[in-house]
């Protein structure tokens, strides 16, 4: 079993896209580039490649919510020989570089892809070897579009996923025709039939006109006396709409999002619908991180393609003999008391003062067994009371399952969140029935046996 290592050095700096995406398709080497082939044993798999990697920390792929969210990668750093830099024209070891790094158990044919990006040198000595720390993959791609609003400031557009009713709509500089103009957040179809506008709760559709210069906003004819809504159903809809738009859609200007392939072999069918309005700037997979773990489920990234996977659903299965595991350890989280999310219900109303749009805050809540517990609120992405509680009471679940740790050898085949394992423990005075689903996984490659420690949430008995 080896780790092997396509590294590329240069004198030069390394230049990111505008994505601040670490793929080696967006690294630009400026300088006289360098490849080396190196390895941690010196194997011979398509080519020699040289033992000059001396050690490796052990990354680690984790969730950013105990229910779900985005399965991240954390990389620390790698060491490499002074021999690798043993070249005059070489020396002083370069400060940046692009590294694939791969995984194989025997052949070049077998490997599977561990780390794919940027590393930036940090200690050296001679005896230490080179110290790089690796950086991961990000994706710097904004969830809202960006335009000068009617303050003249550059603001963020709203956006609004599933339906909404009476959210407030963004108004920009007026039109040539000094018509007051609005973003129309994305809403789908035509004015009057599938969406609505409105004037203190007032319908105003009469008033309002397309233009064909601008697809996503709408013109007013006539000045409005107050607060302007807009009420309809955004063109993402569901789970798999939002991921599918981040990964294969566009921008507003027409530039690719996340640029990744999608796979929802494993979500849940049908997908999970949504009722959200989107006003406040965030990275496009941190919300869309936020929304997966809210509907109970993770999605991972792997060789260009988001995987998106039911927490509820086995992403693979495993079952493990008492002689392909060398330790089982049990944890229980701290127990929640209450899940509660809130959200604004917006209302047209008429009263004494006249009409305007009422904002009343909604609160769903799910009491768990454990009085003692804690009290976690947790954001919404729905605003039916009935379809929250549900969510609630998934989450709960999940929090309070058993979770277990199985610390195995790496096997010809790196494991991938959400894979189910079973197993039966015989360490104990009676046996304990494991069966889990991946959550967290570290590796460690510098143990004498290639190592996994497997962390999940299931049953055991």
């Amino acid at each position: 079993m080896s780790l092997i290592c396509r590294w590329n050095f240069s004198r030069g700096d390394i230049l990111l896209d505008d994505s601040l995406s670490l793929l080696p398709s967006s690294l630009n080497i400026i300088g006289e580039n360098i490849v080396q082939y190196i390895s941690d044993d010196g194997t011979c798999a398509n080519r020699y490649w040289k033992p000059w990697i001396l050690r490796f920390d052990a990354p680690f792929q984790k969730l950013d919510y105990y229910w779900g969210g985005y399965s991240r990668f954390d990389f620390g750093s790698i060491v490499v020989s002074p021999d690798m830099f043993d070249d005059a024209s070489e020396w002083p070891p370069p400060t940046v570089g692009a590294i694939d790094l791969w995984y194989t158990p025997d052949t070049w044919a077998n490997r599977e892809l561990v780390f794919s990006g940027a590393v930036h040198r940090g200690r050296m000595s001679p005896n230490g070897g080179i110290v790089y720390d690796m950086k991961s993959e990000k994706y710097g791609v904004k969830l809202l579009c960006e335009r000068t609003d009617y303050n003249s400031e550059n603001s963020a557009m709203p956006r609004a996923f599933g339906a909404v009713t009476h959210a407030r709509a963004k108004r920009l500089p007026d039109s040539g025709a000094t018509r007051p103009t609005f973003w129309k957040a994305h809403l789908d179809g035509t004015v009057g039939v599938d969406w609505h506008a409105y004037d203190d709760g007032v319908n105003i559709d009469s008033n309002v006109i397309e233009p064909a210069y601008d697809p996503y906003v709408f013109e007013l004819t006539s000045t409005p006396a107050g607060e302007v809504t807009i009420s309809g159903t955004g063109d993402n809809e569901t789970l798999d709409d939002l991921l599918t738009w981040a990964c294969t859609g566009t921008d507003d200007e027409g530039n690719a999002l996340l640029a990744l392939s999608f796979d929802n072999t494993n979500a849940e069918s049908p997908s999970p619908s949504m009722a959200h309005y989107a006003e406040s700037q965030q990275l496009l997979t941190d919300f869309c991180s936020e929304v997966a773990a809210w509907f109970t489920h993770l999605f991972y990234i792997n060789d260009g393609t988001l995987y998106l996977v039911d927490m509820d659903t086995d992403n693979g299965t495993a079952s493990l003999s008492q002689f392909q595991f060398s330790t089982v350890d049990y944890e229980s989280h701290a127990p929640v008391a209450l899940l509660k999310s809130s959200w604004i219900t917006r209302s047209a109303v008429e009263e004494t003062i006249g009409k305007y749009i009422k904002n009343t805050e909604s609160e769903a809540t799910h009491e768990s067994f454990y009085s003692y517990g804690d009290e976690r609120n947790i954001k919404p992405f729905h605003t039916t009371k009935s379809t929250v509680e549900a969510r609630l009471s998934a989450i709960e679940t999940i929090i309070h399952s058993d979770w277990v740790t199985i610390k195995k050898p790496l096997s010809a085949t790196l494991p991938t969140v959400g894979k189910a394992y079973t197993l039966t423990d015989s360490m104990w005075p009676s046996d304990i029935s494991v069966s889990i689903r991946a959550r967290e996984i570290r590796y460690d490659f510098d143990a004498e046996q290639p190592m996994l420690a497997i962390t999940g949430n299931g049953t055991i008995s």
